[in-house]
């Protein structure tokens, strides 16, 4: 199909070279990245395809997966498959059973399925299968927001983020900013943490996965925290139980 070598974030993989997992829920071994792959293809499972260096995101299909890599439906819109074939890489996100799957690949080029129109690439290096979360989250309100100040990029300055989500264990943004910028497993930080009633937290964050949520316009980012001091963590526990406490709050 393509060319013997596949990405991971924005570093180049030859096939065949085992990538060091950098998050326990990481798969590297190329087998299991096609099995999982191979499993929902059979489920015609739906992608999400994030492009990066974009804000839009929109759907497609797993039509089919070998040992040469991976073939994807084309979009429903030009435009979509113009960002498609010309981003550095597409960060792709859909479902293994209920187990949420993020992948991301190289450029995919033009090629035939069927004899119809599709795109391929080759297989990921990495694929995350994100594990269900080990610490209660709450959503966050408007009436009682929480925001965080992400670290500038070269050149730029602070953003400030609106929290959607927390738990003792991550929390989500609602990324209205280029959710590709930040490559899945990076972490970031400081970043400055400001949750009502207590001081600002300087945490670091790794990006885990991004996904949509209904009533919200922009994608969601979800980080976990890495390295959370206790008192940051004890900040953060008073932040949810109070929201736990107020009936009125919950979502």
């Amino acid at each position: 199909m393509l060319g013997p070598t596949t990405h991971t974030e924005d570093r180049p993989v030859v096939a065949g070279e085992a990538p060091a997992a950098t998050s326990p829920y990481d798969v590297v071994d190329p087998v299991v990245v096609r099995r999982i792959l191979e499993a929902m293809c059979s489920r015609r499972a739906m992608l999400t395809v994030h492009p990066r260096g974009s804000r839009e995101s929109f759907v497609t299909q797993l039509l089919h997966v070998d040992a040469g890599g991976v073939v994807l439906d084309c979009a429903s819109r030009q435009e979509h498959d113009d960002l498609l074939l010309t981003a550095p890489s597409v960060r792709l996100e859909g479902r293994d059973g209920d187990v949420p799957v993020v992948f991301v690949l190289a450029t995919p080029s033009r090629g035939t399925y069927q004899r119809h129109p599709a795109v391929a690439a080759p297989l990921p290096a990495v694929l995350q299968r994100v594990q269900r979360r080990g610490h209660f989250r709450v959503h966050v309100p408007r009436s009682r927001p929480t925001h965080c100040w992400l670290p500038p990029e070269a050149g730029g300055e602070r953003a400030r983020v609106r929290v959607v989500d927390l738990s003792c264990g991550g929390l989500s943004l609602a990324a209205d900013f280029d959710v590709g910028s930040w490559p899945l497993r990076q972490v970031r930080g400081p970043c400055e943490l400001r949750i009502p009633g207590e001081e600002a937290l300087l945490v670091q964050l790794q990006a885990v996965r991004t996904f949509r949520e209904y009533g919200h316009v922009a994608p969601i980012l979800a980080c976990r925290f890495v390295g959370l001091a206790g008192t940051a963590e004890q900040a953060v526990q008073r932040y949810v139980n109070a929201l736990q406490r107020d009936p009125l709050h919950r979502r």
